[in-house]
């Protein structure tokens, strides 16, 4: 297992190839996801994602706020926003990333979706404390989880 740490290139923004955007992988996400951190406010689901192309980024977000907890288009997409900057600003912690070994050139990543759960609308430093202490879970649990793909890769014929 090696780590990856964060390049220049991801630091301070958040990428088209840093967001999960293709059905097939959102599917394997929901089916495959463990949960890292449930709060107030959000909760967080991750797994290590196989790609059968090289990953150009080593992880990838998908936020979701749904029409049921805020019926306003204009409420969802500041939620989502407020996400999205809140975990731009705070995701450096969490690398170093662990991959398998030559994981990531024939294709893999992290992928996490950040659920929104309230039907009410909460101010940014709520929602940027959650984000971190949901990032910070994530990173204490990314070895264990990828020691437990990596047996049932093994262990699958």
């Amino acid at each position: 297992m090696t780590s990856l740490v964060i390049s220049d290139r991801y630091r301070a923004r958040l990428t088209k190839a840093e967001r999960l955007h293709h059905n097939r992988q959102i599917d394997f996400l929901r089916a495959h996801a463990h949960t890292a951190y449930k709060g107030r406010w959000v909760r967080v689901l991750f797994c290590w994602l196989p790609t059968p192309v090289p990953a150009t980024a080593p992880i990838q977000l998908l936020l979701s706020v749904g029409k049921r907890r805020l019926r306003r288009a204009a409420d969802r997409n500041r939620v989502k926003r407020q996400l999205r900057e809140a975990y731009r600003l705070q995701k450096a912690c969490l690398y170093p990333v662990p991959v398998p070994d030559g994981e990531l050139d024939q294709g893999g990543c992290w992928a996490i979706q950040i659920i929104f759960l309230q039907s009410a609308l909460p101010p940014y430093a709520v929602l940027a404390a959650e984000v971190l202490a949901s990032l910070q879970a994530i990173h204490s649990q990314m070895p264990a989880q990828l020691q437990a793909y990596l047996h049932s890769r093994e262990a699958s014929p």
